[in-house]
């Protein structure tokens, strides 16, 4: 038999343990002698039951070297692994950011809202002394002959005048009225009558004081 010959019965011995075809593998032999097919014979021995059983081939597949196809998917995922831990991280750290900044604000609308409060408050002591002071002064004026009250009123500025005439009973500002300079007196007629009409429709120009 020649050493060809032997290849294949080889082959076929191989291929009945691997349950391959013949078929399938046969053509593979060169029609050439091989040189050493007896150490490749030797080396070929009949499989012992489980040599190829599907926990011995995860086994020894455990001890395989990785592909570097599946080395760079893994690096790859854990890139992403690290980037996706670091922007929950980061989104972690700003809603922290948001919750104290939010926490300041309410802070400091509560202290904005104490202080208008306080500003309220002084604003409406500020008018109360206001308008009891300027209550004093028309009683004052109303005690005075209005001679004497005409020529004071003559000498104050025109909003004092038009603030102490225009909360005094109009039986009593009409005497002073009377009294007052001529133009001084139209000029306070006037000012009475645009301030009974609405913002938009008063006219103070061309009001003469002396």
């Amino acid at each position: 038999m020649t050493v060809n010959g032997r290849g294949r019965i080889l082959l076929s011995s191989l291929a009945a343990i691997l349950t391959i075809p013949i078929s399938s593998i046969a053509g593979t032999l060169p029609d050439k002698p091989v040189a050493g097919i007896e150490d490749m014979a030797s080396a070929l021995k009949p499989a012992t039951p489980g040599q190829h059983s599907p926990e011995t081939v995860w086994k020894q597949s455990e001890n395989l070297p990785l592909c570097t196809s599946s080395e760079e998917v893994f690096a790859v995922v854990e890139r992403e692994r690290t980037l996706l831990a670091e922007q929950r991280a980061d989104l972690d750290e700003r809603r922290a950011t948001l919750d104290l900044a939010r926490e300041q604000l309410d802070l400091e609308a509560d202290r904005l809202a104490a202080v208008r409060d306080e500003i309220d408050a002084l604003l409406a002591r500020v008018e109360e002394a206001q308008t009891a002071d300027l209550e004093r002064l028309v009683r004052i004026y109303r005690n005075m002959a209005p001679e004497e009250a005409a020529a004071i009123l003559d000498d104050l500025d025109m909003e004092t005048t038009v603030m102490v005439l225009g909360t005094m009973p109009e039986r009593a500002a009409a005497p002073i009225l009377a009294n007052l300079d001529p133009m001084r007196a139209r000029a306070l007629s006037r000012i009475f009558l645009e301030r009974s009409k609405l913002p938009a429709d008063q006219d103070f120009s061309n009001i003469r004081l002396r």
